[in-house]
């Protein structure tokens, strides 16, 4: 079932990339430019346009991308991305969800097997106030690990900072 693709920051390691499953009625409608969810300059939209870019796993509505520039830091890291633009997690269908579950679940089997972490962060960030920079909505799943200078500080580590408290409004 689907083809065999090598990622070469990957160490070589062969993964399942399912693209014989769900073909061309997405992509022609890309192509013709009238896919109702889809910006022409998005890269979540064209993940195929950025060499980087890996499609490691994909079903119906969504991909499960890593980007070669951030496995120095973030080994193993990448992202749920639903195949239609939504620009906030808000916006996904139900089927979307379940496809963003069923990736998850196969995301971290293969996390486990080729990275082995300790644990993982999970996150959406939404708005410019939250960093969302690629505004087509997106699931980080990043493994962490116990040698990490900054094992143990999570999302909510950096939120706490007494820094991060709001002034209070008059």
């Amino acid at each position: 079932m689907g083809e065999r693709l090598s990622l070469s920051y990957n160490r070589g390691i062969e993964i399942e990339r399912i693209t014989d499953t769900y073909p061309s009625k997405l992509e022609e409608q890309y192509e013709r430019g009238s896919h109702v969810g889809y910006e022409e300059n998005c890269p979540f939209c064209n993940p195929d346009k950025d060499k980087d870019q890996n499609i490691v796993f994909e079903n119906e509505s969504c991909y499960y991308l890593q980007h070669n520039k951030h496995q120095d830091v973030l080994e193993g890291s990448g992202v749920i991305v639903p195949k239609n633009h939504h620009a906030e997690v808000f916006e996904l269908t139900e089927k979307e969800w379940n496809d963003t579950y069923e990736l998850l679940q196969k995301a971290k089997k293969y996390l486990n097997e080729e990275f082995s972490p300790d644990g993982y962060t999970l996150g959406w960030n939404v708005g410019e106030v939250s960093n969302q920079f690629i505004f087509h909505c997106h699931l980080h799943v990043i493994p962490r690990y116990n040698d990490e200078p900054l094992a143990g500080k999570g999302v909510r580590y950096w939120l706490k900072q007494p820094e991060n408290k709001r002034r209070i409004r008059t």
